[in-house]
């Protein structure tokens, strides 16, 4: 930060920490400071580009060229976006071991929804609540063990289900918020 709000910016970090432990991340604690305290306050952040710029390519700012990316250029970052890190093994499958929890109340009851996710995929998945079970939720529930946590994946397999097999009164939709 060059010269920020610290208290806003404390308050827009502020997560909570069950939401921060269903990502697999264990604190947000850091220390945020702002550039400016450190320099000369009389400098703008414009003057501060200018003379960082400078330092990290040991010239001069008339010094630098600037590169403008071209077409086929735009093309390659596109093909590795897409091939490396537009991927599901990229974003979730190197993903740290987490566990996720989330609980809603519906008209059929209040569900609770518990997972423990390693290399992104569902290791162990429980419901519980106050809910009128029609078949075993265990049933249910060994359906999305061994599955990717991928929202198509989930939506997927939830098209093959009928959620009020298992919980009366609880439709597809509903049980769909538990998850994401």
């Amino acid at each position: 930060m060059f010269s920020s709000n610290l208290t806003v910016l404390s308050q827009a970090l502020n997560v909570k920490s069950e939401k921060m432990e269903s990502k697999g991340i264990k604190s947000v604690k850091s220390r945020v400071t702002n550039i400016c305290q450190y320099i000369n306050n009389d400098i703008t952040l414009a003057d501060f580009h200018e003379a960082l710029t400078s330092s990290m390519f040991h010239e001069d700012k008339e010094s630098i060229q600037n590169y403008e990316l071209t077409y086929e250029d735009i093309s390659a970052i596109t093909e590795i976006r897409n091939n490396k890190y537009n991927t599901w093994d990229w974003n979730y499958g190197k993903s740290p071991q987490m566990s996720y929890q989330k609980e809603l109340r519906f008209p059929a009851g209040t569900l609770a929804l518990t997972m423990y996710i390693k290399d992104g995929m569902i290791d162990s998945c429980n419901l519980f609540g106050d809910f009128f079970e029609v078949n075993p939720v265990e049933d249910l529930t060994k359906k999305f063990e061994g599955k990717r946590y991928d929202k198509a994946e989930i939506e997927a397999l939830l098209r093959n289900v009928n959620i009020q097999e298992y919980i009366y009164m609880l439709s597809n939709e509903e049980f769909k918020q538990l998850w994401f």
